[in-house]
């Protein structure tokens, strides 16, 4: 059975199809105008290509959200249940996210244990959220193209799995730079592990020739991106070039691109060609359709905004389920032939007992989803209070206009990482004298600091990186000055 991976973009729809041997066909429209009339200029192109590419009422398409539509956080958190888990990341995301819950579709995946010491018995998960809104109107285009919707997955998760599957995982750090038309999908792995992605407000436009302004801010927030990725997981790489750099998407063979980004990260970039059939500049534009298609890998687990897997695995158990009632009752015709044999005062009390265990069952059942609930939320409003206390240790810290964080990131009991600018050295120091005579302080200590002033910046002042330990409350309470 042939599978279909689908990439709506601003300037043009993609279709991928790949056969049960593995053969690839691709086919792709441009698309114009804005509202009413681009949509119907995308139903329009995806029903050419359903017809080009073969696609029959019965295929799933499984179709990309854009980047830009998403919010996707990395989460460490403790190796629990799977129920446990999925009620941990919602208590955690409506804390996070910047509207409600019941407005987003939220889809996550274990991507493998937590990497350090300090991480033991934790797994890292990746979770997106988008607005039911967007994941409706993708459904919607594609069934009034006749067409019946698969999985939904964010479009950095599938282009991701598109760069292990045809670059392979590597040991260390990847780039890959996705040039759309009017944005930029910037993504970073480690060791085949999606470690960041975010999506720039920069692409090549209709006709890249016409202006090349364009890529001096793409190489400048690809730049950006890569420190904010080294940041955000506690990178040692410093200014270190990454082991490699690919590009995709639209933009992907303009000849000043490679220049632009080799300039700002020092490696030479790659096309990404997904298709391999002889032109580069055609397969680099299907990396995302492409990469919907491609295997799961416990690095990049599949971000299923239309919970199709799910579904189907409910289907399959159900199946199950079915042969094994028949089953059941045939052994309980057994069982219940044997208790009238033995009586049927016997029967009577086994029947009274096990009518009053299933009265029972659900009440026991929701005590104790409820006593865990109870429990997992006492744990997290204990913590609340502690992350406010370090918010203000930070800002009473922090030298008044002279230096600011550009970065902050903390887990309960390991200390607090921070990221950051000041005007020069002097007030890095008071900064980091200030944080270690606060009584919630243990030790501050300084990572990393460098110059930015300069041709290749364009600023003044210096960046550092640094950590904060702090004290149990316990410790705080007894020892405050």
């Amino acid at each position: 059975m042939a599978r279909f991976g689908l990439d709506i973009g601003r300037g043009g729809v993609k279709l991928v199809r790949e056969d049960r041997g593995g053969a690839l066909r691709a086919a792709e429209r441009a698309v114009t105008g804005e509202g009413p009339e681009r949509r119907a200029a995308v139903v329009a192109a995806l029903k050419e290509l359903a017809a080009e590419l073969g696609v029959r009422a019965r295929d799933e398409v499984a179709v990309a959200v854009p980047r830009a539509e998403a919010i996707v956080k990395r989460l460490v958190l403790p190796r629990v249940p799977h129920d446990e888990l999925e009620r941990l990341i919602r208590f955690q995301a409506q804390k996070d996210l910047p509207f409600e819950l019941s407005d987003v579709v939220l889809a996550w995946g274990r991507a493998g244990a937590a990497e350090g010491e300090a991480a033991a018995g934790a797994d890292e998960v990746v979770v997106a959220a988008v607005r039911k809104d967007a994941v409706e109107e993708a459904r919607a285009v594609l069934r009034e193209a006749g067409l019946r919707p698969g999985a939904l997955e964010v479009s950095t998760q599938a282009a991701a799995r598109a760069l292990v599957a045809h670059a392979g995982a590597g040991a260390g750090e990847a780039l890959l730079v996705e040039v759309g038309r009017a944005t930029t999908d910037i993504i970073v792995l480690e060791q085949g592990r999606l470690a960041y992605s975010r999506s720039a407000s920069v692409g090549c436009g209709a006709d890249p020739e016409a202006d090349d302004a364009w890529l001096e801010r793409l190489s400048q927030e690809v730049g950006r991106t890569l420190v904010a990725a080294r940041a955000a997981r506690q990178a040692t790489a410093g200014g270190a070039p990454p082991e490699a750099v690919f590009v995709g998407g639209g933009g992907a063979a303009h000849p000043a691109l490679a220049e632009a980004l080799e300039a700002r990260l020092g490696v030479r970039p790659q096309v990404l060609d997904v298709l391999g059939d002889g032109d580069p500049a055609r397969g680099a534009r299907f990396v995302v359709a492409r990469g919907l298609l491609a295997s799961v890998t416990e690095g990049l687990p599949c971000l299923d905004l239309a919970d199709t897997t799910r579904v189907h695995q409910a289907t399959r158990t159900r199946r199950h389920v079915v042969a094994g009632v028949a089953a059941a009752l045939l052994a309980f015709a057994g069982v219940v032939a044997g208790i009238e044999a033995r009586g049927r005062a016997r029967a009577a009390d086994a029947a009274r007992l096990q009518q009053e265990k299933d009265l029972l069952k659900p009440r026991v059942d929701r005590a104790r989803a409820l006593q865990a609930e109870l429990e997992l939320a006492r744990r997290w409003e204990e913590r609340r209070g502690r992350e406010l206390e370090v918010l203000l240790v930070l800002s009473r810290a922090l030298p008044a206009e002279k230096a600011f964080l550009t970065s902050l990131r903390w887990v309960d009991e390991r200390p607090v990482s921070l990221a950051g600018r000041a005007k020069d050295w002097d007030e890095v120091g008071r900064f980091l004298t200030a944080l270690e005579h606060d009584p919630l302080v243990a030790k501050a200590r300084l990572e990393g600091i460098r110059g930015t002033d300069g041709p290749a910046q364009g600023k003044e002042g210096v960046e550092f990186t640094g950590t904060a330990e702090l004290r149990e409350p316990g410790a705080v309470a007894g020892g405050a000055k």
